[in-house]
């Protein structure tokens, strides 16, 4: 028979937050794409061009403020943020490999794409490859998002993106700047 005094705790989950997006409100006006990465990714990351109209900014403010509040809505009443990167990619034919992003949240739009490529790691996946709990605990968690989606996720959660022949995503990293309970 089962103990009925075990308990179980879920500790340091990665919460990771995925809305839709209406996608005619965001207006891509960046011009300057370069080939980056090993994978030659056209991109406008390091560039310093306007990416995205005033309307199409004000708009992502809101709705990155929308996913701010359920990530933390269990901790925080009060929160202040500012938008640090702002970037465009453009996939013909490119991956990206496994990475973590400078910020406390980042996110990923997925613009004008078939479907996700993007794949989330544990943060702790090398720790579990040298383990025998690899079949116990999760490693890789392959997103099934679809043209329009925008997700957020700790920017410390390593993440890579699968070959795709097009695409293009915008993605950005936050900074909080103020948390009160």
């Amino acid at each position: 028979t089962m103990n009925s005094d075990v308990q179980l705790f879920n500790v340091f989950p990665n919460w990771v937050a995925v809305n839709m997006l209406d996608l005619k409100k965001l207006n891509i006006v960046a011009k300057k794409f370069t080939k980056r990465f090993e994978s030659n990714l056209k991109t406008s990351l390091i560039e310093g061009d306007t990416l995205l109209d005033i309307n199409s900014m004000n708009y992502l403010n809101i709705e990155l403020t929308k996913l701010l509040s359920h990530l933390l809505k269990n901790k925080y009443k009060i929160f202040g943020f500012d938008l640090v990167d702002l970037w465009i990619n453009k996939y013909e034919d490119n991956y990206q490999s496994a990475h973590v992003h400078a910020g406390d949240f980042s996110f990923i739009i997925y613009y004008q794409i078939d479907k996700s490529h993007t794949v989330l790691d544990s943060p702790v996946k090398n720790l579990l490859e040298i383990g025998k709990v690899d079949k116990v605990f999760d490693m890789e968690y392959h997103l099934t998002l679809k043209q329009g989606s925008i997700i957020m996720f700790p920017s410390y959660l390593p993440h890579w993106v699968k070959p795709c022949s097009s695409g293009i995503t915008i993605a950005g990293n936050i900074k909080m700047r103020e948390l009160n309970e």
